[in-house]
């Protein structure tokens, strides 16, 4: 029996003219695991009803010829390997979370729409209940490690594995020896990624 190959996601339109849609992104435990997603309208006017909050992603697109794939219900979308990376890290292990990404969340081949989001942006960032920045993948390298020691080490918190603000974190990094970073760290593995060349990030601040 031949197997029915998904089909390519269809965006309905946006009816209102505060209408945006928000990624609803399904709970994984395996890292390694396609996103997978449903994308639902709402109005921003809406969005300080608790059950409607939203995380903003902001993030470098990256080499759009570098593609995968995720699935929006049934459907697939094709999506830049630098957000495609970050769902899979932002994504919790337990319940779902409700995302604005805007390269999913606007339909980039409806030029008419697309003008209109953009020129929501601020709206919709100041609407979201908090920004996740995502730098991009940590290539394994030690200065790289020894960065995200430091910065660990100096912080009130961080997101442990399930995901959740763990405040006994930066005792833990406080006791290893191994990897222990310095400010010179940070400025070579971390203020040097893409992101904090990007002229959108003035706006998303």
């Amino acid at each position: 029996m031949a197997q029915l190959s998904p089909t390519k996601y269809e965006y309905q339109p946006l009816l209102e003219p505060d209408s945006i849609r928000v990624l609803q992104l399904h709970p994984s435990s395996d890292l390694t695991a396609s996103p997978q997603c449903d994308l639902i309208g709402m109005r921003l006017c809406d969005s300080h009803q608790p059950e409607r909050a939203y995380t903003a992603i902001s993030y470098v697109w990256g080499d759009e010829r570098d593609s995968h794939t995720s699935s929006i219900g049934s459907s697939e979308l094709t999506v830049g390997k630098n957000i495609h990376s970050a769902l899979r890290h932002i994504r919790r292990r337990d319940r779902p979370i409700r995302l604005w990404v805007d390269a999913i969340c606007i339909n980039q081949s409806e030029l008419t729409e697309r003008s209109h989001q953009v020129q929501q942006m601020c709206a919709i960032y100041s609407a979201a209940k908090e920004t996740t920045i995502y730098l991009g993948d940590q290539d394994g390298g030690n200065t790289g490690k020894s960065a995200w020691n430091f910065l660990e080490r100096n912080s009130e918190w961080s997101v442990n594995g399930d995901g959740d603000e763990d405040h006994s974190i930066p005792a833990k990094m406080e006791q290893l020896l191994e990897f222990r970073g310095d400010l010179d760290d940070v400025e070579i593995d971390v203020l040097g990624r893409p992101w904090f060349r990007r002229v959108w990030v003035f706006q998303e601040v």
